[in-house]
């Protein structure tokens, strides 16, 4: 039977993991309370567009392009989700870069720096478009 550890840290933050010795690649996600469920009228599509909006660029990887580097650098790939009542941002590595993605996972989370409105729009309308 698989086993989930769940852990508290000091600020507040719910951490769950799941060990699999036999998969050769780790995966992290960050879930937030977000997406329509949250929204009104006035901010309806909101969280959609920020999480968008968070893979333009961090404090220590100004732009898109470096942010990406970064990532790939690691081996890895990283994609966000918005959900009705969740905003998912999950990055998978090999597991020898797990300590770099979870310190990158981190910066995204909590020094985006939000640009590329425009572009993120044209994207995000075509989303739509598609479904």
């Amino acid at each position: 039977m698989l086993k989930v550890t769940t852990e508290t840290l000091p600020n507040g933050l719910q951490v769950l993991y799941l060990r699999l010795p036999h998969v050769h690649a780790a995966s992290l996600s960050f879930m937030t309370r977000a997406g329509p469920r949250y929204e009104s009228e006035e901010t309806n599509g909101l969280s959609h567009v920020m999480e968008h909006l968070l893979f333009r660029g961090t404090e220590a990887h100004p732009d898109s392009l470096s942010f990406h580097t970064a990532v790939e650098e690691l081996g890895g790939e990283i994609n966000g989700l918005t959900q009705r009542d969740a905003v998912t941002v999950h990055m998978t590595v090999p597991p020898r870069n797990l300590s770099k993605a979870v310190r990158l996972l981190a910066e995204v989370c909590t020094e985006p720096l939000m640009t590329g409105l425009a572009v993120e729009r044209n994207v995000i309308l075509e989303e739509i478009m598609d479904t």
